[in-house]
């Protein structure tokens, strides 16, 4: 454990713990002022939190004195009590950490919660992966809650935590360091995985995209996906919006839509910009044709 080779610093005083899709880890992240260090989501397990904890111990310049959660799903909190710090979040956030605190774990509960709704598939084979042995888990509770903004003054550095909503979770909340340029995204620009088919929504996305590209930042950190900078982010929301905006106006029509893109993808001379139609293309058009 604590391998400090695994993380990676994207400034001076900002550093990650990338994410691992094979047991749904995500990113984890540290902000190190000189007046303390805020850290960035809890983990998907105990094991999890005490990795980034011990690796990160000699790469900060001050110790950890916060924790901001991001939003309430497992992968995200499942390492609070490790990581026993005071923890900020969100009152939904907060609402539902309460609420699983009462759960139980064990294998059996985890399929009657997915049988009636509270809990998908995805999740429940994530978290026997991560935690075969659930006897002892606990779920801890927020200390410092907010409602829509809170800002923690880290010395020389600022963290402007800021909920903003979206498809994949109403207590989405970003993390802007203004002196860095950095904003931590969470899972915010995510489906919504609580619904029979996952889907996506223009009706919260557009707000949600100019909100985002209203920050004045270089470099964007994604909870399941590697960090890009300003120029990269805006060319993913484009076609964002244009995915959109066709299902919109083809009111779902499947065949329609696939013309419409199929010619999109024949005309784009740029190989890489064709490699983001591309990718935006397979994973986001089903989600958003399943709203209608």
């Amino acid at each position: 454990m604590g391998n400090i080779k695994k993380f990676i610093k994207i400034t001076k005083n900002i550093y990650l713990l990338p994410f691992d899709h094979s047991c749904d880890r995500p990113t984890l992240g540290a902000i190190s002022g000189k007046k303390g260090t805020l850290v960035v989501d809890a983990g998907n397990s105990p094991a999890h939190a005490e990795l980034f904890l011990s690796g990160l111990k000699d790469l900060i310049r001050s110790p950890a004195r916060y924790l901001a959660l991001t939003h309430w799903h497992w992968d995200h909190v499942f390492g609070i009590a490790m990581m026993n710090l005071p923890t900020i979040a969100q009152r939904i956030t907060n609402e539902k950490l309460i609420e699983m605190a009462r759960y139980a774990w064990n294998d059996k509960s985890l399929d009657e919660r997915v049988r009636d709704g509270r809990e998908i598939a995805f999740c429940r084979d994530n978290i026997i992966i991560e935690l075969p042995d659930r006897s002892d888990l606990e779920i801890a509770t927020a200390d410092i809650i907010f409602e829509n903004r809170l800002e923690v003054d880290l010395g020389d550095l600022t963290c402007r935590i800021e909920n903003v909503g979206g498809d994949h979770s109403a207590d989405s909340s970003v993390i802007y360091i203004p002196e860095e340029k950095v904003l931590f995204l969470g899972d915010c620009m995510n489906l919504d995985l609580y619904q029979p088919v996952w889907t996506f929504t223009t009706a919260k996305l557009y707000p949600l995209i100019d909100k985002i590209l209203s920050y004045d930042a270089l470099y964007y950190v994604d909870s399941h996906h590697p960090p890009v900078n300003r120029e990269e982010l805006e060319q993913d929301f484009s076609e964002l919006r244009f995915i959109g905006a066709t299902v919109e106006e083809k009111g779902g029509n499947r065949d329609a839509i696939l013309a419409i893109i199929n010619e999109r993808m024949a005309n784009e001379t740029d190989p890489s910009r064709l490699e983001i139609i591309k990718r935006n293309f397979s994973h986001y058009l089903e989600p958003f044709i399943s709203y209608y």
